[in-house]
Parts: structure tokens; sequence; C-alpha cells
């Protein structure tokens, strides 16, 4: 299930419903229960630390302090998130492990992975390493290369809010 602003999503199993979300939203999430008869209680993500804010751009450029320009982030932080990216969809939790103000990342009890952005500087890991991307922000892309179904702001405020049927049998 996806919130029309992309900001909270939820995996519904047999008796949890996994959130992006350490408290859900009450109006959200209450309707969400009604609709789709769900438990009173949600599980909450594991939730890591923020990384540090890097100084510079990947181009040794400054940043200036207080600036909404966000540093790129470097090869090494790239590659240390998509390791603990891919050990958590190991998890067999089924909540989402999310690392705070970047990305959230969970797989479903029927196999794809969903990873969430709250950070666009984590969509092309979101991309390669999910099965679908969800992103609150806009982006300047519609479709992840790798072929990974995207949900953008642009594609959540033309659609609204969403839920996906993993179990849904195609004809043939």
């Amino acid at each position: 299930i996806v919130f029309e602003d992309g900001k909270l999503i939820g995996l519904v199993a047999e008796e949890q419903v996994a959130t992006t979300s350490q408290r859900a939203s009450g109006f959200v999430y209450d309707q969400w229960m009604r609709a789709l008869t769900l438990p009173e209680k949600h599980t909450p993500p594991v939730m890591l630390d923020a990384l540090p804010e890097p100084t510079e751009t990947g181009n040794g450029e400054g940043v200036a302090p207080g600036s909404r320009r966000r540093a790129m982030l470097d090869d090494e932080t790239i590659a240390a998130e998509k390791q603990l990216m891919t050990s958590a969809v190991t998890n067999t939790s089924g909540a989402f492990t999310c690392r705070r103000n970047s990305w959230c990342i969970a797989r479903t009890v029927k196999g794809p992975v969903v990873v969430a952005i709250i950070d666009n500087r984590y969509l092309g890991l979101a991309c390669d390493l999910g099965d679908i991307a969800i992103t609150s922000r806009p982006t300047s892309f519609d479709s992840c290369r790798s072929g990974a179904v995207l949900l953008s702001a642009q594609t959540l405020r033309r659609i609204g809010s969403l839920e996906i049927d993993l179990a849904a049998k195609t004809a043939g």
C-alpha cells in the first residue's frame, strides 16, 4: 500500500503490516485498516542512524553550510550503503529496515523487494536493488534502467494512493 505522497508505505502480510514509519499516521492508517481489514497495530521499521552529511560534493567542491544543494555520495558511501541494503533484505521479520532521512527497504512475503527513497541520491541504488522503487521526491526520469517499477512524486500525484497486489495472477 502506498500513500499518495509516497512517504508512508505498508507491506501487508498474513498477520502484520510493516510500514516505513515508526508511528504510521493515525488518519491514513485508520483508513487503510477499515478499507483493507488490517490489524490495529503495524510493525515499525528497524531504524538505522542517519549518515553524517558530507561537506564536499563528489568533485571536491565545498558545500556551503545551510545550502539547499546536497553533496553527491562518494563511491565508498554508495558501496557501503549497497551492502547494508542488500543485507537488510535478508531480514526475515517482514519489517522495513530504514536509514533515517535516506531510504527504507524490505522484501515482501511474495519475494519482490520494495525500496522507499527519502533522499534521491539513493534512487539509483533503489532501482538496482529493488523490484519496486518509490520516492516522495520529484525525479528527472520516469523509469528505472534496471526494469524496476518506479513510483515517483510525479506519478503518485497523478494516480494518488495505490495498492499493489503481488498475488494477482495473470491470464494465460
